[in-house]
């Protein structure tokens, strides 16, 4: 399966390029595909993302920012001829600025926007981006469009600790010896296929704008992704960082061009504006990390990425979870007439299906019996109808709601919700599994109230 992904995602930009690197859809399915029709947890994954989309890059070097500063570019005339062209990059005109944030906006291949660095002749003269990802993502490719010539030499490093600490992902250069101390071209075997390897692959297709780097591509055990944990451990990053290292191999001559009249370039100031790192977008495929607990990702509050699953929260805090779910009152360890009495309905229901939206569990319920309730609402009309609990409450077991059983429904009329019409479930909510011994004594606490023998409650002090 991950082999079949990559190779699509690897083909795609040659024929949509504009299409392939785009936002993917997050579309919440109907049915939680992380419990079976019987409401079994399995395993499952998020959707597939473009998991840069949106997400700030924090550039060491961009263009324009200490002033005005002139560029010059090779491009092709409507004639077909390469020509030269210059302007200037002003980061506080908006039509001139180039900053990091046009790396992960909305792309547009027909009007592709640019991050630009300084031009320089300086070296060496590294320049870094880093993109934080908000959450740990298992990684298909990272994908690179250009908007000048490619760099002969960069490196990617990966982060699983928010940043805290970098792991090389992938070096390209023409001179890997001498820039990075590796070998070009290594065989990836079981051996080292969670190694960083280098290649000057990317050299080898000159008139090409785009590097990407497959994750798993060309490792052995990608066919058995599931069973490798080395490769999940590879593929897993928190925050990405790029860092450019050399333009070119030969830092005097940089296109090796004359200009329109036949003269050579030998101004350093004109050298120095050809000499500049540019990118129009990045791009990281991926997934959410759920550990197989969760079908989706949501954005938080804070605008992070979060994994939207019950079983996850609970795998979180796998010592603290008691102590976070406190003591379960929708439970109780015995029923009696007093409990009985303050509540607004006492039903029957089977439970007949459950998925999962907005932060809540829908449970499809059908009420068979109905011992108590109020006129007009939800639990005094028998047949299907919706049961919401939060998935705080069943990441606590507080109920165990299980598809195709039959369970004795207590609570409160709520007001009504617009958006989660039916039956919810709270603090003042009992919800018990059945059993036939429990008919005798819900008639009697049900004959007993109608007789008007509940407890009385008890009056505070003054």
């Amino acid at each position: 399966m991950w082999a079949l992904l990559i190779a699509l995602t690897l083909w795609s930009p040659l024929r949509t390029e504009g299409a392939y690197f785009s936002q993917f859809s997050m579309k919440e399915p109907d049915h939680d595909p992380c419990y079976d029709m019987a409401g079994r947890p399995v395993r499952c994954v998020p959707d597939f993302i473009n998991a840069a989309f949106g997400k700030p890059v924090i550039a060491s070097n961009t263009c324009g920012t200490s002033g005005p500063s002139k560029y010059c570019s090779i491009r092709e005339d409507a004639d077909g001829i390469l020509r030269e062209h210059c302007d200037t990059c002003d980061g506080s005109v908006r039509d001139k600025a180039h900053p990091a944030s046009l790396l992960t906006d909305l792309n547009n291949s027909q009007n592709m926007t640019c991050w630009m660095s300084e031009p320089s002749t300086d070296y060496p003269h590294n320049v870094t981006l880093t993109l934080s990802l908000g959450k740990k993502f298992e990684l298909t490719y990272i994908s690179m469009q250009f908007c000048h010539r490619l760099p002969d030499s960069m490196a990617i490093y990966k982060s699983t600790d928010g940043g805290k600490t970098w792991t090389p992902f992938q070096f390209y250069s023409t001179e890997c010896r001498n820039i990075y101390g590796r070998e070009p071209n290594v065989q990836i075997s079981k051996h080292n296929e969670q190694e960083a390897l280098c290649t000057d692959a990317h050299a080898l297709a000159p008139l090409a704008n785009r590097i990407a780097f497959a994750t798993l591509e060309g490792r052995p055990s990608s066919f058995e992704f599931e069973k490798s944990p080395v490769l999940q451990d590879w593929v897993t990053a928190s925050d990405i960082r790029i860092v450019f290292n050399r333009l070119s191999p030969d830092q005097a001559e940089l296109y090796g061009l004359t200009n329109d009249v036949g003269t050579n370039f030998t101004d350093l100031d004109v050298i120095k504006q050809r000499y500049y790192y540019s990118m129009g977008e990045l791009a990281v495929g991926g997934r959410c990390k759920c550990n197989g607990h969760s079908s989706r990702c949501v954005l938080d509050k804070m605008g992070k990425y979060t994994c939207d699953s019950i079983l996850t929260n609970v795998n979180t805090f796998p010592i603290a979870a008691k102590d976070q779910c406190g003591k379960c009152r929708v439970i109780p360890k015995r029923m009696n007439q007093k409990k009985f009495c303050r509540r607004d309905y006492a039903i029957a229901v089977s439970v007949l299906g459950r998925e999962q939206t907005n932060g809540w569990i829908k449970f499809r319920i059908l009420i068979e019996d109905v011992f108590k309730a109020k006129s007009g609402s939800f639990a005094s009309r028998r047949g299907e109808q919706a049961l919401w609990v939060s998935y705080s409450s069943l990441a606590c077991k507080c109920p165990k709601v299980r598809v195709g059983r039959k369970y004795f429904l207590q609570g409160r009329d709520a007001s009504n919700d617009l958006s989660r019409p039916g039956i919810s479930l709270d603090n003042h909510s009992i919800m018990l599994e059945w059993n036939e011994d429990l008919i005798e004594k819900i008639d009697r606490f049900a004959r007993r109230e109608h007789r008007g023998q509940c407890p009385m409650r008890r009056k505070m002090a003054p």
